[in-house]
């Protein structure tokens, strides 16, 4: 299967955005273009040679092709560009036009999953449609006919006709039929029609039958203005999130990743709180080395150590490295987030970039029996607060909600088990571990779109004070928080419109009627585990509430759910030091 990629047209509809440089070349909300996500995609699919027709920027795309030294690529220009429509670009094309064929556009963007079960289907010419979606005013639409392509154009209105995006599998004979009919429009002077109108023809006509197949699921959409290019590469990423790949495996990590007697920089000089000299250590250690893979192993610190050495060593190593993260914890869902936290001058930093997002996350289960005792406890608590506080967050999506929600019911059942405690249901600890697993990982999911909110923004000054795990301080935050949330929500505001929703919501994810059935079971559970409830203070505690209200990000919280005080805030600091929570 080859793919040949229509990357002539001008662009002129994006304005200055495309003064200089194709649309095909326009980046992503990850810094990735167009192109090199199309590329990208169809590779990690098998395909490997690549037609690409070209107008304006011909030579920019030839050099462009050559930072993928593994693929084949013919380039085909087209110099009538300006005058001629894409049937022409299809025709000029006729030399590499043999074998098995995926024809799209330079300006589509689409998910990996749709190619991938366009190219598993046993039925030979495929196209797609989309039976949701409204049918476009200026874009093509398809007429289908017992399940079969009977015409594609953009006047297309009927009953019968779907939202349709021009991206074919053809097998080699209707690749054929189609150059045929189309070089004969072309020599009979028709070089301003779509290439389409040719293919109608032989519909018609039936000489060539292509079925269709849904993308009601899926992401596959052109860029045809500037207001598109901003919906489509913000929307892309929800698609992105979803598809990642991670590995739920039982076999030791080494031998999945095929380490052994590879030739590797190890690198472990770093602490659970990564200091920013610790990361210009791993830059120094990493740089030169030629690594074309960067694998992190170890809690959400490994994680997020890895993730600051790649973005330290600039943008395009970022890019061009595979970042393969295997959590020791179940605890920061680290492994699918494009967060990364250290420490510079005692002051904490965050990178926050879709491209450090990891590109494989392994979930090796067996790796939590290591895990102490407080650390399980701390880091189920810190995936457990990540799903609480996602869920409530002004940043919420559907999208995210769900993985939140997911994370919740997997941890809070398993809860128990995992520490070994007794449970009515004797439970297998490989199903255990391996849902407890998943659980953080979905923690990582739904805040790596929604973001934390005031109980994770509280938590950073207590860890470093009280000397307690990040996970505990975030809990201990998020119990006098959520009672107060709820104060907010019964007074019926424009702010809180809506919360009171929002928290039964959440109250039902757990099991309760009311949220403040579930807030009082936390806080039984952390008695049951010899937790504080609250911090010790010696005289003074004035001045440290002062500190630790002072010390709170309020970036982090403009994505709580309401406003917070400088003096609420502080309440909560005096609720949690004298173990006033009750």
């Amino acid at each position: 299967m080859k793919a040949l990629i229509y990357n002539a047209g001008l662009g002129s509809r994006m304005g200055d955005l495309c003064k200089d440089i194709p649309k095909c070349l326009l980046t992503l909300y990850n810094g990735e273009t167009v192109l090199d996500r199309q590329i990208r995609i169809l590779a990690e699919c098998g395909i490997r040679e690549f037609v690409i027709v070209t107008g304006a920027h011909g030579e920019l795309l030839r050099r462009y092709a050559m930072k993928y030294p593994g693929l084949c690529f013919h380039f085909v220009s087209n110099p009538r560009y300006q005058t001629t429509n894409y049937i022409v670009s299809f025709v000029l094309a006729e030399k590499y036009l043999t074998g098995d064929f995926l024809l799209l556009h330079g300006d589509l963007v689409f998910n990996k999953e749709i190619v991938e079960r366009m190219l598993a289907e046993p039925r030979e010419n495929l196209c797609l449609y989309n039976e949701m979606l409204p049918l476009p005013p200026k874009d093509f639409k398809g007429r289908f006919s017992d399940g079969s392509l009977r015409e594609v154009s953009v006047n297309l209105f009927e009953t019968d006709c779907r939202a349709f995006q021009p991206l074919y599998k053809l097998g080699k004979e209707a690749v054929a039929l189609w150059f045929q009919r189309a070089k004969a429009y072309v020599a009979a002077g028709k070089e301003t029609v779509y290439a389409e109108n040719a293919l109608n023809e032989l519909l018609q006509e039936n000489a060539l039958v292509i079925e269709g197949m849904s993308y009601r699921d899926d992401f596959v959409e052109e860029i045809d203005n500037a207001e598109d290019y901003g919906r489509v590469k913000e929307r892309i990423r929800e698609f992105d999130a979803r598809e990642r790949i991670f590995v739920v495996c039982s076999e030791r990590t080494g031998r999945l990743l095929g380490l052994n007697g590879r030739k590797a920089v190890y690198f472990h000089d770093f602490s659970p709180n990564p200091k920013w000299e610790e990361i210009e250590a791993g830059i120094s250690a990493f740089s030169g080395t030629g690594c074309k893979v960067i694998v992190s192993v170890g809690g959400g610190s490994a994680i997020d150590t890895a993730k600051a050495i790649l973005h330290f060593s600039g943008p395009e190593t970022v890019k061009n490295c595979c970042h393969i993260a295997v959590p020791t914890t179940a605890g920061t869902g680290s492994e699918s987030t494009g967060i990364a936290i250290y420490y510079r001058d005692g002051k904490k930093c965050a990178l926050q970039e879709e491209a450090l997002l990891p590109r494989v996350a392994i979930l090796e289960k067996s790796l939590l029996r290591g895990l102490s005792d407080y650390q399980k406890k701390a880091t189920y608590l810190d995936a457990l607060c990540q799903g609480i506080e996602s869920y409530w967050a002004k940043g919420a999506t559907k999208e995210s909600r769900f993985y939140a929600a997911q994370c919740i019911r997997l941890l809070w059942k398993n809860r128990d088990a995992y520490l070994g405690n007794e449970t009515e249901e004797k439970i297998p600890e490989e199903e255990v571990l391996q849902e407890i697993s998943l659980g953080a990982n979905y923690s990582g999911k739904a805040i790596h779109i929604s973001k934390t909110t005031a109980p994770h923004a509280m938590s950073y000054k207590l860890t470093g004070l009280y000397q307690i795990a990040h996970g505990h301080a975030v809990m201990l935050s998020l119990l006098p928080i959520g009672k107060m949330l709820e104060r907010k929500a019964l007074k019926e505001s424009a702010e809180t419109a809506g919360l009171s929703d929002v928290l039964a919501s959440l109250a039902g994810i757990f099991g309760k009627a009311e949220s403040l059935e579930g807030y009082a079971e936390l806080m039984e559970m952390l008695r049951q585990w010899f937790l504080q409830l609250g911090l010790e203070s010696p005289e003074g505690t004035e001045e440290e509430l002062s500190i630790l209200t002072e010390a709170v990000d309020p970036e982090r919280l403009s994505n709580h759910p309401t406003a917070l005080s400088k003096e609420e805030i502080k309440q909560v600091y005096r609720e949690i030091l004298m173990k006033n929570m009750e």
